[in-house]
């Protein structure tokens, strides 16, 4: 029996034995991953120092930043400002040219009405200018037709008064009065004579007619 208990004991040796080499191979591995995460958490410390640094520097920079944006926020609302001012004068300035706009078309309109009155006024007097050039040459026309006529009837009366200065007795009384009696006679009214000064007063009556249609256009051309 004694012999079973120490067989039983040495099988509990052995085994005890091989739990605690298994026991220390388990802490060696532990301790060898403490080891590992030990290293693992200086490097970590390490980077969290040098986060820390890069932390602290990127703090003054916010910082500056900051300042810098509170400086542009405030240089903005300055722009602002000057933009609200800028595009207040520029609406007056687009009202201003709308308005000079609008003013320009009255004044191009009117100066086109003005142009076009002024195109028919040189019309009309380009027409007064041919009127009067035909006028003054119908006149000169008729003015050379009655010094012929003239002439002719101032001939025919000086024949007529010769004729009858022949036939006349003798006295001056009595030659007026036959001169008389032949320019009222008859045959004189009836002949050449009577023609000449019919013709010579319709041309007369024509000149004063034309005369005074000139007078007339000069009036209205002035």
């Amino acid at each position: 029996m004694d012999d079973d208990y120490a067989e039983q004991l040495e099988e509990d040796l052995l085994l005890s034995n091989k739990k605690l080499k298994e026991c220390k191979q388990i802490v060696n591995e532990k301790h060898n991953i403490i080891l590992e995460l030990r290293d693992e958490l200086n490097s970590l410390r390490q980077e969290l120092i040098e986060k820390d640094d890069f932390l602290n520097s990127a703090k003054k920079e916010i910082s500056s930043l900051k300042k810098k944006m509170s400086s542009v926020i405030d240089e903005i609302e300055c722009t602002r400002e000057e933009n609200s001012s800028l595009e207040t004068a520029l609406e007056t300035a687009r009202e201003k040219i709308q308005f000079y706009g609008d003013t320009l078309k009255q004044m191009e309109n009117e100066f086109r009405t003005s142009q076009r009155k002024l195109q028919e006024r040189d019309d009309e007097l380009e027409d007064l200018r041919r009127n009067m050039r035909c006028l003054n040459e119908r006149y000169h026309s008729l003015q050379e037709r009655a010094l012929l006529q003239e002439s002719k009837f101032q001939r025919e009366v000086r024949r007529l008064i010769s004729e009858a200065e022949g036939q006349c007795p003798s006295g001056k009384y009595q030659h007026r009065r036959f001169s008389a009696q032949v320019l009222k006679s008859n045959d004189f009214e009836n002949g050449i004579g009577y023609k000449a000064t019919r013709v010579f007063k319709v041309l007369v009556i024509d000149l004063q007619s034309s005369t005074s249609r000139k007078k007339n256009l000069v009036k209205g051309i002035h």
